[in-house]
């Protein structure tokens, strides 16, 4: 892997001996590990500051991951919170325990003991903007347009002042219960998010779309949407040359997102 930055990985796990080998691994593969011991401690960590990823343990005292967890995704560590991937580290395997993580709100595990490798390939599983894939396909907008630059920049420059009333909606539906409105939005997004190159968010939009007019896994899919809408709007800020409003970009795959 040759990720374009390096990742921030909160790891979350009681046992001495274990922390020491994933931030090891972790600092192997160019990453900055945080580290916390319970749940609680997790809680107070993502509160400080964002991280890329989470790798959660299980059973730990004071607060299990579960309900670490349960909380992360009801914003109680912030709203950039809600959308970290969390990775469940686990020498469990049983498909019903698996699925509880997945309900609980984790999108993926590794096994104990963590191995390299394993880990490598979860990383670049939910951070592929971070491994080739760029947030934002400049070429391909201005493919879109025939190549008029002006009005590819005038077009950006919309799209980043209409992300912020679009994420609202996207919250206001879920909130609501709204499929119809969420199916409207993310139907709008796929449109826009292709024209200017966006193809991740376009992805993610296409995705919400077809679970909220066939049903499926909504909130995972919704959660993925917001997340790359974030990481959108951090890019066409950054080509602006203004401040970002929300935390650095994580580049990952959002809230139980596939």
């Amino acid at each position: 892997m040759s990720p374009k930055r390096p990742l921030t990985v909160l790891v979350v796990e009681d046992n001495p001996v274990n922390r020491e080998v994933v931030c090891c691994f972790l600092a192997d593969l160019g990453h900055a590990a945080r580290v916390a011991t319970n749940g609680l401690e997790a809680l107070a960590a993502l509160a400080e500051g964002p991280c890329d990823i989470v790798l959660m343990d299980l059973e730990m005292p004071l607060m299990d991951g579960f309900e670490a967890t349960r909380r992360i995704r009801l914003g109680e560590a912030g709203e950039v919170g809600r959308r970290v991937p969390i990775v469940a580290v686990t020498a469990h395997s049983l498909p019903e325990f698996r699925r509880r993580c997945l309900e609980t709100g984790m999108n993926a595990f590794t096994a104990k003991p963590v191995r390299l490798e394993a880990l490598m390939e979860t990383i670049r599983d939910l951070c592929p903007n971070v491994f080739g894939r760029p947030v934002l396909d400049v070429r391909k907008g201005l493919d879109n347009l025939n190549g008029k630059r002006e009005l590819y920049e005038r077009i950006c420059a919309t799209f980043l002042d209409d992300i912020p009333p679009r994420r609202r909606a996207l919250l206001q539906g879920r909130d609501s219960g709204d499929n119809a409105a969420l199916e409207h939005q993310a139907h709008s997004l796929k449109g826009s998010a292709g024209l200017v190159g966006a193809l991740g968010l376009q992805e993610a939009a296409r995705a919400l779309e077809t679970c909220a007019r066939d049903g499926g896994e909504l909130d995972r899919c919704l959660e993925g949407l917001l997340h790359s809408l974030d990481s959108l709007e951090r890019e066409l800020r950054s080509r602006r040359g203004a401040p970002a409003v929300n935390a650095p970009e994580p580049g990952c795959a959002g809230t139980r997102s596939g």
